[in-house]
């Protein structure tokens, strides 16, 4: 049986779409898939944004790979109208419930974790030049000590596009720096993190910006592949931060707020992350995570082997055609 073709355009050239077009690039590259590139065109007349990639199948299937955030949906029956023609839309941003009943609940589907990735024969191109491969971010686990990793960034409310985004990354400015304190004062020369060392965090919380050593973004990735368990806060708007799906590819353990939107695959508490709300509950959980090693090792385990199965580009697009087409149909002939 001949491997199932598409067309694939690309709604725009914004990151969040490398790791996609990254999972259709290595399935066409293995013969699972046949791939071709259409290029890189709005998707006006198909969807209601262009953080997306759109790809047409011979046989008239319609797939949706939507990778913006929640606010660029309109109304549900406008929604609901973008979703008829098509045979399912895969979202980062997705709950159910507040569907209902309608068409879009019948349609869409949990995308996954986003993050940083491409492959050698991307037809995409890094839009700020080199991304790691899925390969780059491999570890070894077996260590019998930990530290805790806790990287973030804060937002300056001056770039948000309204008011009430700009209260919003206030609120998550206020929660990131009060967790790191928490977890400073608690775990000492046990945790390695802080802010990266931007004007407006400068301004807000100078004793908490990484050093310049440390601050640049290879250095975060080479620390993935020590002895550290991952602090990951939630972003502005409950955003998926891509730190969850790097920290999953690494293998590494993970503390962080329950994930708000809908995940596949029962990414779960205790299995794939312990989590925390207030900043009293981080350094708590982080401690308690720490100092229970064995916990670690199967947190690590679980974590990437959920990678492997959810969220490495082919996995992850491999998924999505089973999905839409049935488990038997099988894009590898």
């Amino acid at each position: 049986m001949p491997a199932r073709h598409c067309r694939v355009i690309l709604g725009s050239e914004h990151p969040r779409l490398l790791q996609i077009a990254a999972g259709f690039s290595l399935l066409h590259a293995t013969g699972e898939l046949s791939v071709t590139y259409a290029g890189c065109h709005p998707l006006r007349d198909v969807y209601p944004h262009n953080t997306a990639l759109f790809a047409v199948f011979d046989d008239g299937a319609k797939l949706i790979y939507d990778l913006g955030a929640y606010e660029d949906i309109p109304d549900e029956a406008q929604y609901d109208a973008a979703l008829a023609p098509l045979t399912r839309c895969f979202r980062l941003c997705y709950l159910p419930e507040r569907h209902g009943e309608r068409l879009s609940r019948r349609k869409l589907r949990p995308l996954g974790l986003p993050y940083d990735v491409t492959s050698e024969n991307n037809f995409m191109r890094p839009p700020k030049g080199k991304a790691p491969l899925p390969e780059d971010y491999l570890s070894h686990n077996s260590y019998p000590a930990y530290q805790g990793l806790f990287y973030t960034r804060l937002y300056d409310p001056a770039d948000a596009r309204s008011d009430a985004h700009a209260a919003e990354l206030e609120r998550a400015n206020a929660h990131r720096i009060a967790c790191l304190r928490a977890c400073r004062e608690a775990l000492g020369d046990r945790l390695i993190g802080g802010l990266s060392p931007t004007a407006y965090a400068r301004q807000q919380a100078p004793e908490l910006v990484l050093p310049p050593e440390l601050a640049e973004r290879p250095a975060y990735l080479r620390l993935l592949k020590r002895n550290f368990v991952c602090v990951i806060p939630e972003g502005p708007e409950h955003f998926p931060s891509r730190k969850l799906a790097e920290a999953t590819a690494a293998g590494r353990a993970l503390l962080c707020p329950e994930p708000y939107y809908l995940l596949p695959g029962g990414f779960a508490r205790r299995r794939n992350f312990s989590a925390y709300e207030t900043p009293e509950d981080s350094a708590r959980a982080l401690v308690q995570l720490l100092d229970n090693v064995p916990w670690i090792h199967r947190m690590e385990a679980a974590n990437y082997a959920y990678h492997n199965t959810y969220v490495r580009p082919d996995a992850l697009v491999r998924r999505t055609l089973e999905d839409a087409f049935g488990q038997d149909e099988k894009t590898d002939g």
